[in-house]
């Protein structure tokens, strides 16, 4: 699964000048409405080990002895907005993102991830979706969380009656996007700011076409330009 986590941003830096130790900035393109660049770092190999395997990290280690101490290349893409000023990153796990963000963050000026309400949320699965797969509703009964998933949560009751009873619970839904196939579903985190997919090798159109309908989407809720 890879995600997408955007961030309005209140600076566009020229990239050249961001000068991080042990981590290199490439720009892809560059045109008129987006800058398209990769972020390159090294990792040592203990150091992933360690993290993803940490019950049986030390046997594993014991056995790469010879290449535990060398480091692989990590390539991150991002891309700038520039009529919007949004940064969108597109990364793996959490802990990635957080790096990046520690490292260059501050080069960009105030940044904030992009947030969609409930409505918004909905809006998007309507225009673009298919059908509705999975859902989370926050503060609903008590329950600080509650996650529905199904076939066409659209015409769940459940779902409808969460809807109602708090219109402004919902915070994540993911849906299959209309006319794909293999189906393509997208799961879009509204307090977050994130789009998650599962890559297919024919991903790149549909997820620009949802970067853009949430960025727009968010600009039209908080009356930007």
């Amino acid at each position: 699964m890879a995600t997408v986590s955007l961030y309005k941003i209140s600076k566009i830096p020229k990239l050249r000048d961001i000068k991080v130790k042990g981590l290199r900035i490439k720009i892809i393109s560059n045109s008129k409405d987006e800058l398209s660049f990769k972020i390159i770092y090294s990792e040592p190999i203990k150091d992933i080990i360690s993290r993803e395997f940490k019950e049986v990290a030390s046997d594993i280690l014991k056995r790469l002895k010879d290449f535990a101490d060398k480091s692989i290349e990590i390539t991150i893409k991002a891309s700038i907005y520039k009529k919007h000023k949004v940064l969108a990153i597109e990364r793996g796990k959490d802990y990635v993102l957080y790096r990046i963000l520690k490292k260059i963050g501050r080069h960009f000026g105030e940044i904030s991830p992009i947030s969609l309400d409930s409505e918004s949320l909905l809006k998007l699965a309507r225009k673009y979706g298919s059908e509705i797969k999975f859902a989370v509703f926050k503060n609903i009964d008590g329950l600080l969380y509650e996650t529905l998933r199904g076939r066409r949560l659209e015409t769940n009751d459940k779902f409808k009656k969460m809807l109602k009873r708090n219109n402004d619970s919902l915070k994540v839904i993911g849906f299959y996007m209309k006319n794909t196939w293999p189906k393509f579903q997208v799961t879009i985190n509204g307090d977050k700011g994130t789009i998650r997919y599962y890559k297919n090798g024919f991903e790149r159109t549909e997820i620009s076409l949802i970067v853009d309908a949430v960025i727009n989407m968010h600009n039209a809720f908080n009356n930007y330009s």
